[in-house]
């Protein structure tokens, strides 16, 4: 079991299972656990990387859905949840591949900062969100150390790109995004319009290394677009957020079907 502790927060974790609580309070104050949700590959189909993605089971006693919580927790708490996801990372097998969401502004954080600077393991894509939430004079700042954590190893991701947020607007050329995740309104609203998100992706493409991704796919047609396009993609349409334990089973089990078909098809040479 680790625990992690701030001024305001402490927490407990056992594997992928968290139990946060408030200095100032006796007794649990909110039960999350991290779920892994994967974003793939069409053309082949594989798994590029599992975002972890974190569910509320419980706040104080009572159901809470995990956007409600987000949007009404201090920014000590993000961090607090994001240690013990990168503590959860360390555990798990190296042949996967992560991301953690953290908000732009998190970075004004100077011990969360160092932090990350400090982490020997680095392979992990740093899912950067609410740009909105910062102001002209910290841009500059903010997009120099995006550039830091880059240079010394971890993935970098827009996460949310909407061409109306202006702040996300101005790192374009300034921060080489290895990814850019298109916010889920684009497809929302451009349900039957391709042409227009075609014309969004090819104004991205110079300013990404490795790919866009869309993000929230449950259509088919947005399916056969990303497959026409070689974008990443991730979505229900695909799976759900699923454990990391329901991962290594699934995988287990393709191999076994796997190793019998090849098994078979021998048997018929013979």
């Amino acid at each position: 079991m680790n625990i992690i502790k701030n001024k305001k927060y402490f927490s407990t974790r056992n594997g992928n299972h968290v139990s946060l609580f408030q200095q100032s309070n006796c007794g649990c104050w909110a039960e999350i656990e991290f779920l892994l949700f994967p974003v793939k590959s069409l053309n082949p189909d594989r798994v590029e990387y599992y975002e972890i993605v974190t569910q509320v089971i419980e706040q104080s006693g009572e159901s809470l859905g995990s956007v409600d919580f987000f949007e009404n927790v201090e920014d000590s708490l993000i961090t607090e949840i994001t240690r013990n996801q990168l503590d959860y990372i360390n555990e798990n097998p190296n042949k996967y591949r992560f991301s953690i969401n953290i908000t732009l502004k998190s970075l004004l954080n100077y011990e969360f900062y160092i932090y990350l600077l400090n982490k020997k393991d680095r392979d992990i894509i740093l899912e950067i969100n609410e740009f909105q939430e910062t102001e002209g004079s910290e841009q500059s700042l903010l997009f120099s150390k995006l550039s830091k954590l880059q240079s010394i190893g971890y993935k970098l991701c827009l996460d949310g790109f909407n061409h109306h947020i202006q702040q996300a607007c101005s790192s374009l050329g300034i921060v080489m995004w290895d990814y850019i995740k298109l916010d889920k309104y684009y497809l929302v609203y451009n349900v039957n319009r391709t042409d227009e998100l075609n014309s969004l992706i090819k104004v991205l493409i110079p300013f990404v290394k490795h790919s866009i991704i869309l993000n929230d796919v449950c259509l088919q047609i947005h399916d056969r677009f990303a497959k026409i396009n070689k974008l990443l993609v991730q979505g229900y349409y695909y799976t759900t957020p699923v454990t990391l334990i329901q991962i290594l089973k699934d995988n287990m089990e393709r191999r076994i079907n796997d190793k019998s078909k090849e098994a078979f098809f021998e048997s018929e040479r013979i």
